[in-house]
C-alpha cells in the first residue's frame, strides 16, 4: 500500500517574541499537494485549522521541514488523521505555548496511532528543522525538492 510523508513543516515568522519559525504538520501528497495541519491566531485565540494546498512549494515562508511518519495513502487515513488533530489541546492566554508546542503535542498524541516513525522526538525535530533552515540559506534543495528529486513536474 502506498504511504504519504508526514512532516513537520517550518516557514518563517516575524514578530513572535520567542520563535523565528511557525510549524505546522502536512501530510505531502505529492510533490505539490498537502494537507496541513496547524494552529492560527495569538495566545488568545488560537484555533485548529486544516486547510489543502494544491502549490505547497510556492510558499515564499517555507523553510523546508523534516519527516516524522508515514499516513497510509488513502483519503481515509487522512481523515482519521485529521479528526485525531482535533483533540489536541490548545491552551490559551498563555505566552510559554504556540504552535511549536502544539505540533509536538500532535507528535505524542500520534505515536499511539502507528504513523510517527520510532525515532521521533524533539531534539530530532529541532536539530532536522535547524539543518533545513542553514541549506535555505545556501539556497541548496529542501525537503520536499529533495523527496522528489528524481520525479519530473
Amino acid at each position: 500500500m502506498t504511504s504519504y510523508p508526514l512532516l513537520v513543516a517550518q516557514y518563517a515568522i516575524i514578530g513572535h517574541p520567542r520563535r523565528t519559525e511557525h510549524w505546522s504538520l502536512v501530510v505531502l501528497v505529492s510533490r505539490d499537494e498537502g494537507y496541513v495541519y496547524e494552529i492560527l491566531g495569538d495566545w488568545s485565540d488560537f484555533a485548529y485549522h486544516v486547510r489543502y494546498v494544491e502549490h505547497f512549494l510556492e510558499s515564499s515562508s517555507f523553510r523546508g521541514g523534516c519527516i516524522v511518519g508515514q499516513v497510509p495513502g488513502n483519503m481515509e487515513s487522512i481523515f482519521r488523521l485529521e479528526r485525531s488533530l482535533e483533540v489536541v489541546s490548545i491552551i490559551h492566554n498563555d505566552s510559554n505555548f504556540d504552535c511549536q508546542d502544539w505540533v509536538l503535542e500532535a507528535i505524542k498524541l500520534l505515536r499511539g496511532t502507528g504513523v510517527i516513525n520510532p525515532e521521533t522526538d524533539e531534539a530530532m525535530i529541532r536539530n532536522e528543522l535547524q539543518d533545513e533552515y542553514e541549506r535555505w540559506e545556501t539556497g541548496e534543495d529542501n525537503l520536499i525538492e529533495r523527496l522528489y528529486s528524481n520525479i519530473r513536474r
